[in-house]
C-alpha cells in the first residue's frame, strides 16, 4: 500500500499523482537533455570536441561531489536532531522520575490530597 500523507487518499486519486509527477519528471529530463544536446551541437561547430568534452566532465564530477558532501551533511544532522530529542526525552524521564521520589514533593502531594478528603460525619 502507498502511504503519502497521514489521511486517507484513495487508489484512483494516488495513481494519478503518481503517474502525472512521474509524467512530469521524465519531461523535465527529456526536456534538459533536448537543451543539452542542442547547447553542445552548437558549442561543437565553434570549439573541438575534447575541447568541450573535458569542462563538461569536470562540471559533472564537481556537481556530484557537491551533492553528495550535502547528503553527508543531512545525514549528520538528522543524526545529531535524533541524538539531542533522545537526550531530551531522557532528561524528561529524569525529571519526572526525581518529581515522583522527592520528598518535599510527596509530603505536598499528601498534604494536598489530605486538604481534598471530604470529612465525613
Amino acid at each position: 500500500m502507498l502511504v503519502f500523507s497521514q489521511y486517507f487518499i484513495p487508489f484512483s486519486e494516488r495513481m494519478t499523482q503518481v503517474a502525472s509527477t512521474s509524467l512530469l519528471f521524465l519531461s523535465l529530463h527529456f526536456f534538459l537533455g533536448y537543451l543539452g544536446g542542442s547547447a553542445l551541437s552548437v558549442i561543437e561547430r565553434v570549439l573541438p570536441l575534447p575541447t568541450v568534452l573535458i569542462p563538461v566532465l569536470a562540471l559533472l564530477v564537481i556537481v556530484y561531489v557537491l551533492w553528495v558532501i550535502a547528503v553527508r551533511r543531512q545525514k549528520a544532522a538528522r543524526a545529531e536532531l535524533e541524538a539531542m530529542q533522545a537526550e531530551q526525552n531522557d532528561a524528561a524521564a529524569l525529571e519526572v522520575w526525581h518529581e515522583g521520589i522527592c520528598p518535599v514533593c510527596l509530603a505536598l502531594y499528601t498534604a494536598v490530597q489530605e486538604t481534598r478528603r471530604p470529612i465525613l460525619t
